[in-house]
């Protein structure tokens, strides 16, 4: 198994209304890994139906983060290349 250098730089995200989430950068052993997080993990764990995504996202960016790792390391990446945190992996 080969042991993963996981930064998350804080402050690229952005909101992207084409597919409803917010995304992030991760940058993998040098690599940059497009990371994702669902409106609805947003809305339904994280408040953001008071707040604004971007609000419930940066409160919530430790727990957020910690996610996008662990399926970084489980190689959980979706067929485009890609991390999607979604409403079901806080379950």
């Amino acid at each position: 198994m080969t042991i993963k250098t996981i930064r998350f730089p804080l402050g690229q995200h952005a909101w992207n209304s084409n597919s409803m989430a917010m995304i992030f950068p991760a940058i993998v052993n040098g690599k940059h890994i497009k990371c994702m997080v669902s409106r609805e993990a947003l809305e339904d764990h994280f408040g953001a139906k008071q707040s604004s995504h971007e609000s419930a996202f940066l409160s919530n960016w430790e727990r957020i983060k910690r996610v996008a790792q662990n399926k970084i390391n489980g190689n959980d990446f979706l067929k485009k290349g890609f991390i999607l945190v979604s409403t079901f992996d806080f379950q």
